[in-house]
C-alpha cells in the first residue's frame, strides 16, 4: 500500500510541473508575438496609384470567351483551352512579355503596344486598375465607347454572293508587273495564275507601243477557286459572248449565316471579317473595322510590380 502511495503522489508532482512549464511557455510565446507586433508596423501593401509605373499580364477576350491578345506565351499556345479571335496575333519579334505602363497618360508608351487605339488613350482601363496591389488579379469590363469605340458604318461593305468578272481584262505593262510580279516579262500566249481568283490565265495580247496587256481568263464551270483565301466560290458560269464580247465569268460565295464573325477574307489591300450573310438578299456585309470596334471586351490584369517615384 505504501508503495502504491508514493507512486501516485510523484505522478502527481510530475503533472503539476508539466502544467506549469506549458502555462510559461504559452506566456513566454504571447510577449514575442506582443513584441513582434509593436515592432512591425501592420501590413500596408502598395495599390497603384496615378503616376506609378506598372507591370502586369493581361489576357483579353469577347463575351464568347474568343481571346484577342495576351502578353501570356503559354496562352497564345493553347488553341483548346484559350480560342482565338480571327485577327489575334504573336508578337512581330515573337517575345511574350508584361506590359509596362506609366498610369495617369494613358496606354501610348511603346511598352502598351497592345492597347493602342482605345479610347482616350486607354484611360478607362488604366481607372480600373487603380487601387490594385501586386499579385491581385482583376477582371475589367470594358464597353465599346471605352474600349475601341463604336463600328463605323462607314468601314461596312454589303457585298453580292453572286459575282461577275470580265473574261478579257485590259491592263497597262506596269499593272501587268505589280499583280503578277513573279512572274517576269508578258508576252502572247504566256500562261499565268490569277493571284487573287487562281485560275489559270494567258497574256492574250500585247502591244508595247500602247502600253496595253490584254489576259484572258479560263475557269472552268463548277471549278471551286478561293478568291479570298478562306472560304470556297463556285464558278456557274462562263460565257464569252457576253458583256459586248469581253465575256463574263460568274461566280458564287459559298457563305452561310453560320459564318458571320468566323471568316477573314483578304481583299487586295486589306483583311475584312464577313459579319453577317444574308442568303434572302443575296449579300453579305464585309466588315473592315478593327475586330475590336464595337464589342464589349474582358481583361484579366494580373498586377506583377509597382514602381513609385
Amino acid at each position: 500500500m505504501t508503495l502504491k502511495k508514493d507512486r501516485s503522489g510523484a505522478l502527481d508532482v510530475f503533472i503539476t510541473a508539466l502544467i506549469i512549464l506549458v502555462a510559461v511557455l504559452a506566456v513566454v510565446v504571447y510577449q514575442a508575438w506582443v513584441l513582434g507586433l509593436e515592432a512591425a508596423p501592420a501590413p500596408s501593401p502598395e495599390v497603384v496609384e496615378r503616376t506609378d509605373t506598372i507591370e502586369f499580364d493581361f489576357i483579353g477576350s469577347f463575351d464568347d470567351g474568343r481571346v484577342f491578345g495576351t502578353s501570356i506565351k503559354s496562352v497564345a499556345d493553347d488553341d483548346v483551352s484559350y480560342p482565338k479571335s480571327l485577327n489575334f496575333t504573336y508578337p512581330s519579334d515573337g517575345n511574350f512579355k508584361p506590359v509596362l505602363s506609366t498610369i495617369g497618360g494613358g496606354f501610348v508608351e511603346a511598352g502598351a503596344a497592345p492597347f493602342f487605339g482605345m479610347v482616350n488613350n486607354g484611360k478607362a482601363l488604366e481607372s480600373a486598375i487603380l487601387g490594385m496591389r501586386v499579385g491581385e488579379t482583376r477582371v475589367v469590363v470594358l464597353q465599346p465607347e471605352e474600349a475601341y469605340g463604336t463600328t463605323n458604318a462607314s468601314r461596312l461593305e454589303t457585298r453580292s454572293l453572286v459575282e461577275t468578272v470580265s473574261q478579257y481584262e485590259e491592263m497597262s505593262t506596269i499593272s501587268y508587273s505589280q499583280r503578277f510580279s513573279q512572274e517576269g516579262p508578258p508576252f502572247e500566249g504566256k500562261s499565268l495564275k490569277d493571284p487573287f481568283w487562281g485560275w489559270d490565265v494567258y497574256v492574250y495580247y500585247l502591244n508595247r507601243t500602247n502600253d496595253l496587256v490584254v489576259i484572258r481568263h479560263n475557269p472552268t464551270p463548277g471549278m471551286i477557286v478561293r478568291p479570298y483565301s478562306q472560304w470556297d466560290t463556285l464558278v456557274e458560269e462562263v460565257d464569252s459572248a457576253a458583256n459586248g464580247g469581253m465575256g463574263e465569268i460568274r461566280v458564287r460565295h459559298q457563305l452561310s449565316p453560320e459564318d458571320a464573325d468566323k471568316v477573314m477574307g483578304q481583299s487586295i489591300h486589306e483583311k475584312f471579317i464577313v459579319a453577317s450573310v444574308n442568303p434572302e438578299a443575296g449579300t453579305f456585309v464585309a466588315d473592315f473595322n478593327d475586330e475590336r470596334t464595337g464589342k464589349v471586351l474582358y481583361l484579366r490584369i494580373a498586377l506583377l510590380s509597382i514602381s513609385k517615384i
